[in-house]
């Protein structure tokens, strides 16, 4: 075999060596075994092979690298063969002398002392050996400092300049780093803009620097790019075949790198984002066009000495291309790394500590948002508290900024702004999970947080295919669960902006403003105790949806049904004004299109009749009522579920008229209806009794409703637990619970009939029973809670507990001032009880409680009268005040009558015009005319 060596070329000739001497240690070793121990000559030989492997395999690669002249490949040429000639004699000695498995006893021992007569001709071998090392380690010597002398450098082919201001991310860059230790792949993804790319280049230039003589070469993801990449290398490589137009330009640089003999390299596979590019098998037609016949990530080399580093928006195509290694996430910058990436862009004299801290905040810490922040700021003269200002100005300003184009070097120019480089996201979701891209145009015209499950799933909806769009939109880290709740979903603000401009642009945003408005209008639900959470959750969605008036006749028929559901909720939450501007706007709407006996139509008279009695406008409460009674009898009959509702509601409206009888009648004809259906809803039935212990206690029969609110509340609290609403024989079975709010009303009903009867201790149990069962009601402060502070710090102020008193007394007004605003009639009347808890404490409070009693009777005059009982009350609570801290000049100002002119008679006239605050007062004040007096309100309206 040694001949053949003169008429083969040198790399060929290292080759066969190498394989040959790997086939002569592996003899070696099982010599050792067999024999137990291995001669010392022969371990010699063990220890040098792998060193004169080494060294022949560097020369292999100087001569790929054309390194290496032809003279100097001649002159190298007899000492490898030399190397081969000295490896064939050492393997027919082992031959001669290695035991076999077969071997006796007797000739074990024979080829033992076989090998003692052949020591001679090993160390012979070994000198040979030695003598041909020296010689290629002395050729090594001189290439190296020949290299050296010229200064030559490897092939370096990316694209970009290093970023010498580069900040950040050394935790990235050691876990790259780390990685690479153990797979030859590594992805790093996360959203676009976050500085994946950035992060790649700098790991480029610092692999160059730990080993300066690989090759590193940067590719692009998409297929033409990738191409375009691959056809650079194969021209600077001068690969054999480069030149010719029929070569697989492809197949030739994966087969070249693949070969582990043209030593180290790292390849940057950059935006590797197109799962079809990549790992979709092509068409026979598809092949003819395009230059790669296969997927892209056949193409990829695959070597020990070479390194993949993949930067990719999409997770899963990151895991996929990295053999399933999961890749590296990148979220956006520390707030001290983008601190440092802002102060290394812009100049120190337009820099302001609390600006930077706000525009970071607002740009989410990304860094291409940042860069781009950076050059506006430069490039305009503008400074970053206005930058700021012109961020939060609106919408359409964030939206033109994100878009504005960076001039940047270190950048692919087409994703030199947030808008493009997203855009490019949306674009290659749509194409490939098109029900990817309709979740996110939906969560776009939603408020970007809690988007639940339920606005996103339609009904043709698999599991698997729901999963899978969601699975997508979250490995391009759109949009992400919330951390509390899986089934809530949410995107930062430039991400919802990006993409409500990317319709814009598809002209498509007013398509899915509609969209968001059939949703909503349709997973809104009745509003009941239960759906309240529910209903709270989509009330942020709510209000911004509504804020886009759909043209067609159904966009409005589906407006309406929002605005009125949405109105109903809002009632029950107390805010009385939001309410009552939805539901008429969706009634005005309504009138319009819908004939005038639509059951639909009727609901908005109904809602419109319980608004007006919480406002306390009795009389057209009673004619809307009177109209839904009549058109749901009509159209509905008298049985129907929504006609005993207006019934119910008519009744409360006839009591706060005083209407006692007629009202007792309403709700009796609800509950013989109710008796009469097969069905019962004992939910109504147990209303029904509610109401007319109502009607009892309004009526000033408060023993006998006494006990008609101790039954209610038996039986409302005997419910917890039953998953059974309607079983007429066991009303604890109805599920209610104690928090629910009817419990709650019933306790406060009660507590009231306690105040009216002077059993001021009970009632005070039962308040703060109640309140502590408003304090469970989802949403803002309950309207129930302000009546039972309110009420509860009027029997602490007739125990005397003045000081606990007021604190409550402020609380209640707090809750009251924010529910219902500063002018709404329980608001000042809790203004008022207020000033009593203050006055009552005496004359170092008097200066306070002046303020209060001054407030109060400006917001009764202003909403009663100047002759009201309550003004005139409040007036001479103010006039005694300002006598008793010597201010009479003002107190005089106040009197009504000149009889009470002097000192004396204002006195005597403050003391008979006052009205003691007690708990009996506050309680038939609350029936009266407050907004949360819950004789007036209907829950289920």
């Amino acid at each position: 075999m040694a001949e053949a060596l003169a008429i083969i070329g040198l790399v060929s000739a290292i080759v066969q060596f190498v394989d040959f001497s790997a086939k002569v240690i592996i003899r070696l070793h099982e010599f050792k075994e067999k024999a137990g121990e291995l001669p010392k000559v022969f371990q010699d030989v063990v220890n040098r092979l792998p060193l004169l492997t080494h060294i022949l395999e560097s020369i292999r690669t100087q001569i790929d690298t054309d390194e290496i002249s032809e003279k100097t490949q001649q002159a190298l040429l007899p000492v490898i063969k030399d190397c081969y000639q000295q490896i064939e004699l050492l393997n027919n000695v082992l031959i001669r002398v290695a035991p076999s498995a077969g071997d006796s006893s007797w000739g074990r021992g024979k080829k033992a002392i076989s090998s003692l007569h052949e020591d001679g001709k090993v160390q012979q071998i070994v000198a040979a050996l030695g003598e041909d090392i020296q010689l290629l380690t002395l050729h090594q010597v001189t290439t190296s400092t020949k290299k050296a002398s010229r200064g030559t450098t490897a092939i370096f082919m990316v694209p970009f300049e290093r970023d010498k201001k580069f900040v950040g991310r050394r935790s990235t860059l050691e876990e790259i780093d780390s990685r690479f230790a153990t797979q030859r792949r590594v992805a790093i993804a996360g959203l676009g803009g976050v500085g994946k790319s950035q992060i790649a280049i700098e790991y480029c230039y610092q692999f160059q620097l730990k080993d300066p003589q690989a090759l590193v070469f940067w590719i692009y993801g998409d297929a033409a790019r990738f191409t375009q990449a691959y056809r650079k290398i194969i021209t600077k490589l001068h690969i054999p075949g480069w030149d010719d137009p029929k070569t697989d330009t492809l197949q030739l640089v994966c087969d070249w790198l693949s070969d582990e003999s043209h030593g180290h390299w790292l390849l940057a596979l950059d935006n590797a984002d197109d799962t079809a590019a990549f790992f979709t098998e092509k068409s026979e037609q598809s092949s003819k066009e395009a230059d790669a016949s296969k997927p892209l990530s056949r193409y990829l080399p695959s070597s020990q000495k070479g390194r993949i580093l993949i930067t990719t928006r999409d997770r899963r195509v990151g895991e996929r291309l990295a053999n399933r290694e999961s890749p590296i996430l990148i979220f956006p910058m520390t707030s001290s790394e983008a601190e440092a990436l802002l102060r290394s862009k812009t100049l120190p004299n337009v820099w302001s500590d609390k600006a930077a801290a706000e525009l970071l905040e607002e740009l989410a810490y990304l860094p291409l948002a940042i860069t781009q922040a950076a050059a506006f700021i430069s490039e305009n003269g503008v400074s970053m508290s206005e930058y700021v200002s012109i961020l939060r100005l609106s919408d359409k300003d964030m939206q033109d900024l994100l878009s504005e184009d960076l001039e940047d070097p270190r950048r692919d120019q087409t994703e030199n702004c947030v808008m493009r480089t997203w855009k490019i996201s949306f674009d290659q979701i749509l194409k490939e999970k098109p029900r990817a891209a309709e979740i996110l145009s939906l969560m776009a015209v939603l408020d970007r947080s809690g988007v639940p499950l339920t606005l996103i799933r339609k009904e043709n909806d698999t599991e698997i295919s729901l999963k899978t769009a969601l699975g997508t939109l979250q490995a391009f880290s759109l949009i992400k669960s919330e951390r509390d709740n899986a089934m809530l979903f949410s995107m930062h603000r430039i991400v919802q902006l990006t993409t409500k401009k990317w319709l814009e642009l598809r002209g498509e945003l007013s398509h899915w403003q509609e969209d968001a408005l059939r949703v909503l209008s349709n997973v809104y639900p009745a509003v009941t105790f239960e759906q309240w959470p529910t209903c709270a959750t989509l009330t942020p969605h709510v209000e911004l949806v509504l804020s886009h008036k759909p043209s067609s006749n159904e966009g409005l028929l589906q407006r309406a049904k929002l605005l009125q559901n949405a109105s109903v909720f809002d009632f029950n939450m107390g805010n009385s004004q939001e309410a009552y501007v939805k539901g008429m706007e969706g009634f005005a709407i309504h009138q319009r299109l819908l004939d005038k006996d639509d059951p639909v139509l009727l609901q908005d008279y109904n809602h419109l009749g319980v608004w007006y009695n919480q406002q306390g406008e009795y009389q057209k409460s009673k004619e809307a009522l009177q109209l839904a009674v009549s058109g749901f009898e009509k159209a509905l009959g008298s049985d129907h579920e929504d006609t005993l509702q207006s019934l119910e509601n008519l009744a409360l409206t006839e009591m706060a008229l005083g209407e006692y009888q007629i009202a007792r009648g309403l709700l009796e004809q609800v509950s013989n209806s109710v008796a009469r259906k097969s069905e019962a809803n004992q939910l109504n039935v147990l209303l029904a009794a509610k109401y007319q212990a109502d009607i009892t206690f309004s009526s000033g029969d408060l023993h006998v409703a006494e006990a008609k609110y101790r039954s209610l509340i038996s039986r409302f609290e005997e419910s917890v637990g039953s998953d059974n609403p309607y079983t007429l024989d066991c009303v604890r079975r109805l599920g209610l619970g104690p928090h629910h709010p009817f419990t709650m009303e019933s306790a406060m009903e009660m507590a009231r009939v306690l105040v009216g009867i002077s059993d001021y201790p009970a009632a005070e149990k039962l308040f703060r029973r109640a309140l502590e069962t408003a304090t469970y009601q989802p949403g803002k402060e309950d309207w129930r809670a302000a009546g039972s502070i309110g009420q509860l710090a009027c029997i602490l102020n007739r125990k005397a507990y003045h000081k606990k008193a007021e604190q409550l007394g402020r609380q209640a007004l707090t809750a009251s001032e924010r529910l219902f605003g500063m002018d709404d009639l329980h608001t000042i009347f809790l203004v008022e009880h207020l000033a009593d808890y203050v006055d009552k404490q005496g004359a170092p409070r008097y200066e306070d409680a002046e303020r209060l009693w001054r407030r109060a009777l400006a917001g009764f005059e202003e909403v009663r009268g100047q002759d009201c009982k309550m003004a005139k009350r409040c007036r001479a609570r103010l006039r005694k005040v300002l006598d008793l801290q010597n201010k009479h000049d003002e107190a005089l100002s106040l009197v009504d009558d000149p009889q009470e002119a002097t000192l004396p008679e204002r006195l005597k006239g403050a003391e008979d015009e006052v009205e003691p605050l007690d708990p009996e007062t506050v309680a038939a004040e609350v029936v009266e005319g407050c907004t949360i007096s819950i004789s007036n309100h209907q829950l289920d309206t």
